[in-house]
This record gives C-alpha cells, sequence and structure tokens, in this order.
C-alpha cells in the first residue's frame, strides 16, 4: 500500500547504538525524530533483500547492520519476527533460528502492513481476554497511504475507491501471525476468521477500520471498553522514546474517532478506538483509527528499531523478551 522508504537511521538523539540501524519504512518523512528520510518511488509488495539486493548479498548487509527493520517482503517468511511491539515482542525468539539458519550475526524484523497495524492492535488487547473467534472489518484508507504520487485527484475528490491492490489478504494473513503465538522455532498463526473490505477515501492522512467481531464467549460492551482501557504494553516498562505512553485511546463520544481530530493522537502512533457497542449476538462493534504514516508505517519502524537496540545485544533465547506468549488463546 505504500512506496519504500529507506531510512539509515543516525539519528543522534539515542546514541550511538542507532547508528548500527538501518530502517526501512513505509513513508517519507517522520516529523517526531527530524531524521532524514530518501524514498524509493516503487511501491511493489515483493519479497526483496535489504535495499533490493540481490538473495547472495544479504550476508555483507548483516555483517554491518545490527539489525533491518521492516523488510516487507519477509513479513510472512517462517523465521521473520511480524512484529507490534506493544502486542507481541515475544514473536523476537524468532531471531535465535533466524540468524543459525541464515549464517548472519544480525536480523530482518518487519513492521506490518498499514491497515493491519491498526486493526491488530485494537483487537489485540480484547482477543488475549475473550479469545477472538471471528471479526469483519471495512477499511477507510486515506490517500497518503498510496504514496507519491498517489491516487489522481480525480480518481479520488467525491469519491470512494473500493479496492486497493493486494490490501485485502494482507490484513486475513499479517492479523494471525500478529495475534499467534511462538511455537516449535515459528509462529503458529492465530485460528479465527477474517473477512475484510478495503477502500481508498478522500482523507490526507488516518485508515478507518469498522471492525465486528465476536469471541469464544458473548461480550458485552462495558466489557469490552473496560479491557481496552485497561490495557497495558508489554514493552511498557522499557520506555522506547517512538512508543505511546497509552497505545490505545477509547473515546465515548458517538462521532468519534475522526481522522482529522484523531490520526495525530501519540504523535501518530496511538490507535483511537470508539463507536464500542454490541452487535445484538454476543460480539462487538467498534470503530478505530491509526495515523498511516506513524502507527502505520516509519513509526512503527522506528520502534521495532529501538526494541532491537534494547534487546538485540544479549538476545540468545526469549529470556530477555518481554513475556506475552501466555496471552493468547490457544489456537
Amino acid at each position: 500500500d505504500h512506496g519504500v522508504v529507506d531510512k539509515q537511521a543516525e539519528c543522534n538523539d539515542k546514541g550511538a547504538q542507532r547508528n548500527a540501524l538501518q530502517v526501512d519504512a513505509e513513508l517519507v518523512h517522520d516529523g517526531e525524530s527530524g531524521c532524514e528520510h530518501q524514498r524509493n518511488g516503487n511501491g511493489d509488495e515483493q519479497a526483496r533483500t535489504p535495499a533490493g539486493r540481490q538473495e547472495g548479498d544479504a550476508k555483507h548487509d548483516q555483517q554491518r547492520l545490527a539489525a533491518r527493520v521492516h523488510e516487507f517482503g519477509h513479513r510472512l517468511r517462517d523465521d521473520v519476527p511480524l512484529l507490534i511491539p506493544e502486542v507481541n515482542a515475544d514473536h523476537l525468539a524468532l531471531i535465535e533460528r533466524q540468524r543459525v539458519e541464515r549464517g548472519w550475526a544480525g536480523a530482518i524484523v518487519t513492521n506490518p502492513n498499514c491497515s493491519t497495524a491498526v486493526i491488530a492492535l485494537a483487537l489485540a488487547p480484547l482477543h488475549r481476554a475473550f479469545g477472538l473467534r471471528e471479526f469483519w472489518v471495512t477499511t477507510l484508507q486515506a490517500v497518503s497511504g498510496a504514496g507519491h504520487p498517489g491516487v489522481p485527484a480525480l480518481d479520488i475528490l467525491g469519491n470512494v475507491i473500493p479496492w486497493i491492490d493486494g490490501e485485502e489478504e494482507k490484513i486475513v494473513r499479517e492479523s494471525r501471525k500478529i495475534l499467534g503465538a511462538v511455537a516449535g522455532g515459528g509462529v503458529r498463526p492465530a485460528a479465527f476468521g477474517v473477512s475484510a473490505q478495503v477502500t481508498r477515501v478522500p482523507v490526507e492522512h488516518g485508515h478507518t477500520a469498522c471492525i465486528a467481531a465476536r469471541f469464544e464467549r458473548p461480550v458485552g460492551a462495558g466489557q469490552a471498553e473496560a479491557v481496552l482501557r485497561e490495557w497495558r504494553s508489554a514493552i511498557a516498562e522499557l520506555a522506547l522514546p517512538g512508543a505511546p505512553a497509552s497505545p490505545i485511546v477509547v473515546r465515548r463520544e458517538p462521532d468519534r474517532p475522526q481522522p482529522r481530530r484523531d490520526a495525530d493522537r501519540g504523535a501518530g502512533m496511538a490507535v483511537s478506538v470508539g463507536g464500542i457497542r454490541e452487535d445484538g449476538n454476543g460480539g462487538i462493534r467498534l470503530v478505530a483509527l491509526g495515523h498511516n504514516l506513524g502507527r502505520g508505517a516509519a513509526g512503527a519502524a522506528i520502534v521495532n528499531a529501538e526494541l532491537c537496540v534494547r534487546v538485540l545485544p544479549d538476545l540468545p533465547g526469549p529470556a530477555k523478551i518481554p513475556a506475552s506468549e501466555e496471552r493468547w488463546p490457544s489456537g
């Protein structure tokens, strides 16, 4: 859904460690860090090695880079973590297998598709609490998600485009991996059903997801709201500079969240959730909104890099990683 940005994270704000990281992210700028981004205009979603190099060059990259973050062609590979750090930091345990099998000291780590990042973060606490059985989602995705030059004006002004190439499959497969459990050296995908419909709408920034979800038992709106309000991230104690203090912001106003008013919450890294209500069949409905260029792209890649800086130097196994595997229901 985006072009690719190769970002050499050489900002000095977090010290010399960050000079060893290269972050590949899906946007053109990051206002929070002030770091320069160089954009690659090829938006094709194809498996590739870092910076478009050939597979044979990957080991050379790993000799000089501590980690490659947001290599989207690798998202679904068995030995590559697909991270939302607040949700599944324990998936970094895959790096041990990756290093052994690929013969390098570095690592490839990825963050999700922009809409998946919003959806999976909003649903993660509910999945933990109630066991997600299935969900249906319709997205309303901002034009900035199409990269530059983006959607032609005459195609989007006063219009809705009910199709984004490959987006629905990404939501289905990536959400199951993110909310899955580490097992046997890989990730056992979550077994819930997913039905996704995506649209492009004339909004500048901010992807909205209208979600209906059912769980292993009936769930009331009050129960769901309480879980979302009380949820705390597994990495909160790490105090990563790019991670918001409150990754999920619950709105009670009947007309929120809205892209223009809520996309920048948490410096673009928080997901706003509102419209929580019962569907009459034991499930709930909600509306989730996140900034597609922050939480959905480079902001997420930066937090992944910060997490790698914190845990990779001491990583042979999962002991140094915030534990979260036990949070997910079996299957």
